[in-house]
């Protein structure tokens, strides 16, 4: 890192200029982990015989595989191995980059970049515009609490005055998370989703507040929709943001419809003081079920549309489509629903199905998820 800073502080701004971090070992693919991707290219799979053909000769019978069957999960040291932390500090010697706009951190980093290690490159980087960070749920409690913590304080303090696109993907595997929870000595202290503590409520609020000064922003599974605007203060305007997209564990085929219309009123609350907002989004997504909800606005055309997309049927409630045509303004609004018809295997699959904006997640990062679930499924 040392390294790479100095030759980068001697470039001189000249447009734009992404930093792409990624790490992983060549021998992460060869023994416990066949059926992931690493890298940052898509790798030739060829059709689903051939991809049957390509997994049926993995034989590692000291790594769980046998004859193409994985018939033993990977064992703990391996799996937290895995997702090691990279780096715990950075020297205190590295000199700012005014050529970089641009932080990439994609789900192929699976080792552990600290929010304290994210806070030092943001204090390097001063001319950042855009993030795109995919990072692994933290599954150890104590972790997790104490990256909540610092991601908070990281996001309100030191997050440069230029950034305006944030696009945040928290990626995680249940399966891998089971199987650590399964190992005596971890047990209870594994969590396979958020935990609602004190720290999660400081890193909304801090995410809440800082939107306002982003013209697009995306956060996915790191917190809820419904948390978002819970911790938005009355006074907020957003006088710069064009577009919101966010997870919400609310958007599930067995919620009260009552929990999914307060979702949406409150939502379209915060709307009203997003005067330059041209499309929001809620969705979630699980093996076997999808759905999202779209408000966008064609200022050129004058036409608003809300419209419900999923796996299952949802009718809008009267109060929600009048509370988003309060929105839409004196623009027409038009509601729409549409059903999903694809296999949803994983969450890739969901947001492939659902069609959402490219924002949500970097298409590289998409293809690995959706080839990891077909590859699950076929192992």
């Amino acid at each position: 890192m040392l390294k790479l800073f100095s030759a980068l502080s001697t470039w001189q701004p000249t447009g734009r200029l992404i930093l792409e971090l990624n790490a992983y070992s060549p021998s992460d693919k060869e023994h416990w982990f066949k059926n992931y991707h690493f890298g940052r290219k898509h790798e030739e799979v060829g059709d689903l015989v051939q991809q049957q053909e390509a997994t049926a000769r993995w034989h590692d019978p000291n790594h769980g595989w046998v004859n193409g069957q994985q018939v033993e999960a990977p064992c703990v040291s391996a799996i937290l191995r895995l997702f090691s932390p990279l780096c715990l500090g950075l020297p205190k010697d590295l000199p700012e980059v005014q050529a970089v706009t641009g932080l990439l951190i994609h789900r192929q980093l699976r080792r552990q970049i600290y929010p304290a290690i994210l806070r030092q490159l943001w204090e390097k980087l001063p001319r950042l515009e855009s993030i795109v960070y995919e990072p692994w749920r933290v599954w150890r409690r104590p972790w997790k609490i104490m990256c909540d913590r610092e991601l908070a304080s990281a996001i309100q303090d030191a997050l440069p005055s230029h950034v305006r696109t944030v696009s945040i993907f928290e990626d995680f595997n249940d399966h891998l998370a089971s199987a650590i929870r399964s190992d005596p000595p971890y047990l209870g202290t594994i969590d396979t989703s958020p935990i609602a503590d004190l720290m999660l409520v400081m890193l909304v609020k801090a995410l809440a507040s800082k939107s306002r000064d982003f013209e697009h922003l995306s956060i996915s599974y790191m917190i809820d929709a419904q948390q978002f605007f819970n911790s938005c203060e009355l006074s907020y305007t957003w006088h710069h943001l064009q577009s919101l997209a966010l997870t919400s564990s609310t958007l599930t085929q067995t919620a009260p419809r009552k929990e999914i219309s307060t979702l949406l009123n409150n939502a379209s609350l915060a709307a009203l003081n997003m005067p330059q907002l041209e499309s929001m989004v809620f969705w979630n997504g699980k093996p076997g079920e999808a759905c999202a909800v779209f408000y966008h606005r064609n200022k050129a055309s004058g036409q608003a549309t809300l419209t419900w997309h999923g796996t299952w049927d949802l009718e809008l409630s009267h109060d929600v489509v009048e509370s988003w045509q309060k929105v839409a303004s004196d623009t027409c609004l038009q509601i729409k629903s549409e059903r999903v018809q694809g296999v949803i295997n994983s969450h890739g699959d969901a947001i492939y199905q659902l069609r959402l904006p490219g924002g949500v997640i970097d298409p590289i990062s998409l293809w690995q998820i959706r080839q990891e679930g077909k590859m699950q499924s076929m192992t």
